[in-house]
């Protein structure tokens, strides 16, 4: 990824997966994204950098409860759940559920719905920044 998930370099194909590419003195190390004082680099932020795969590859496994329901650490959960929550919170997929899902999904814009000009959305952004400024110097 270079500037956001549809940005990336196109050495990320040339990689293998799963692979732990080491920072230094690799291609990766050069790449720069936006921090909090400016440009960095990725060298200057970790030491290796683990690829899994392309994004759109990647799913996650979600064990149905069947596979929790009866043993210790299952019973373990649940009486954890029924401490912290009134009413334990169903974190295990329901019966039917497919177990391997998709990692990422992508947020594909409706066609019936035009987004706004940033013209509009620079507006609101002022009027919330006005609205908060206001708030604060009524508190003070």
């Amino acid at each position: 990824m270079v500037n956001g998930y549809d940005d990336l370099n196109p050495g990320f194909e040339q990689i293998p997966a799963p692979a732990l590419i080491e920072m230094k003195g690799s291609w990766i190390s050069k790449l720069q994204f936006q921090g909090r004082g400016g440009p960095v680099t990725w060298d200057q932020t970790a030491d290796a950098y683990p690829y899994l795969g392309p994004r759109d590859e990647l799913t996650l496994i979600k064990n149905p409860r069947s596979d929790l329901d009866g043993t210790p650490y299952g019973k373990e959960v649940e009486r954890r759940l029924k401490i912290q929550f009134t009413q334990p919170p169903q974190l295990l997929p329901s019966p039917g559920t497919p177990a391997v899902q998709p990692a990422f999904s992508r947020n594909v814009p409706s066609s019936s719905a035009p987004l706004p000009e940033a013209s509009a959305v620079n507006q609101i952004t002022s009027a919330r920044v006005n609205v908060q400024t206001a708030q604060i110097t009524r508190l003070n």
